[in-house]
């Protein structure tokens, strides 16, 4: 159901700007012909930036994940040498550092860890109903996502850097093509891993549309926030050096 109203909303938009366009070209540029072209030229303002794919290009060896949407955006999320992320829109460009969260302080447990994991399963049964549906949703959209893509290339190479098990993992994989999936497995060489994903921009942004309408994401995060809440009122910060056992 909140798929179809999520459809109806968007077909409502649509006609709303459409409708917008016309009459503004009818009464400012004058007639109903010049109308129609304002209408039409809004409607290929709306159908533009979907004209393209999607594509995510991943080296761990770059320390770069750029993510490419058609012709008109680019996120870059750059990790080495300091973190941080830059948009590009229509080739404006804006950078923007990301900060590296601190180590956790040290807590010491009030309660048993008994106590604990029974309030931690009453938390679930009681919030169950509440993270299915966004549990659900992710799978979808992940299942989609994998069937609907163009392009996917995954490079492995030499991932735990202990010769004989990275020389095995080349040698039992190798490069077999599961679906949609080119996947190859290397030796020798440095640590890395490499991902190319290209899918259809409409296509994608239809099923992440999709994924919201049904997981229903606030009220998944706001059981997780009490969650949160709960367990830090169920402990206190102890300084190493102070705390007593």
């Amino acid at each position: 159901m909140r798929v179809f109203i999520t459809a109806a909303i968007l077909l409502l938009i649509g006609e709303v700007i459409l409708g917008l366009a016309f009459f503004a070209g009818y009464y400012w540029w004058g007639g109903g012909l010049r109308g129609l072209i304002a209408a039409a030229i809004a409607a290929i303002l709306m159908i533009a930036p979907w004209m393209g794919d999607m594509v995510v290009d991943y080296d761990s060896s770059a320390g770069k994940g750029p993510v490419r949407l058609a012709w008109w955006g680019k996120v870059i999320q750059e990790l080495k040498p300091t973190p941080r992320l830059r948009i590009c829109l229509l080739g404006i460009c804006v950078k923007r550092a990301i900060r590296k969260p601190g180590k956790p302080k040290p807590r010491r447990v009030i309660k048993s860890r008994r106590t604990l994991t029974r309030s931690l399963w009453r938390w679930l049964r009681r919030n169950f109903e509440k993270l299915v549906p966004m549990l659900l949703a992710v799978g979808q959209l992940a299942h989609v996502l994998f069937r609907e893509a163009r392009e996917i290339e995954l490079t492995v190479q030499s991932p735990t850097q202990f010769s004989f098990a990275d020389n095995m993992i080349a040698k039992l994989i190798g490069s077999p093509k599961l679906g949609r999936l080119q996947l190859r497995c290397l030796y020798p060489g440095e640590r890395r891993i490499v991902l190319h994903y290209r899918i259809g921009l409409p296509r994608a942004a239809m099923a992440a549309l999709l994924a919201l309408a049904q997981g229903r994401p606030r009220q998944a995060f706001r059981s997780v926030k009490e969650l949160r809440r709960r367990w830090e009122t169920s402990t206190v910060e102890a300084v190493p050096s102070t705390a007593s056992e």
